[in-house]
């Protein structure tokens, strides 16, 4: 996870009009120390309402034969997942569930997982558009399950973003200030076992 939101080296987007009665969590992923991606999280009483991802703009990839696997966490599919998981759709075994149950927990993840792919990939992807700071930008959007998806270039960065498809209806984003990166919050790490 990011430090803080400022070591992202580009623009931060955000939503122009957050939806209703929700809080900004923060948080980000790190590919080999870098900065990689910023979530920003948009969370209500029933669960997120709407996640904002925005991409580095992407780095060259390391020489061939060294230790660095293709990332494969950097696709809209990943983005839904993400949202999913925050959400708390995904769940897991429950407490004290024998070593049995915990495997076929697993096993059924993995069928969801490989199932949800074929769906995922299967999908059309919808040509649209969307407006960052007034501009208008060239996106597509996936609508899957109860909820979609958008997928833009923005100054050579990506940004995804998941919600309910009348949320992404209306969504309208802008680049981040540095009150809004002081504002937003980051979500305690539950404590270790």
């Amino acid at each position: 996870m990011l430090r803080n939101l400022t070591e992202f080296p580009g623009p931060i987007a955000v939503a122009c009009d957050p939806p209703a009665d929700s809080v900004e969590l923060s948080g980000g992923e790190n590919v080999d120390g870098l900065p990689f991606a910023v979530h920003v999280t948009y969370v209500a009483p029933a669960g997120p309402k709407l996640l904002i991802r925005t991409k580095a703009v992407p780095q060259p990839l390391p020489e061939p034969g060294t230790l660095h696997p293709p990332l494969t966490i950097d696709t809209l599919e990943n983005a839904f997942g993400i949202y999913g998981h925050r959400s708390g759709s995904r769940g897991g075994p429950p407490r004290g569930a024998s070593p049995a149950e915990h495997a076929a927990w697993r096993a059924e993840r993995v069928d969801a997982f490989r199932r949800d792919k074929a769906e995922f990939e299967a999908l059309t992807r919808t040509p649209a558009s969307i407006l960052i700071d007034g501009a208008p930008f060239a996106a597509y959007r996936v609508d899957y399950a109860d909820c979609s998806g958008l997928e833009v270039d923005w100054n050579g960065q990506t940004v995804q973003c998941v919600s309910i498809a009348a949320v992404l209806d209306t969504l309208q984003l802008r680049t981040a200030a540095t009150d809004d990166l002081q504002r937003v919050a980051t979500p305690p790490r539950p404590p270790q076992r």
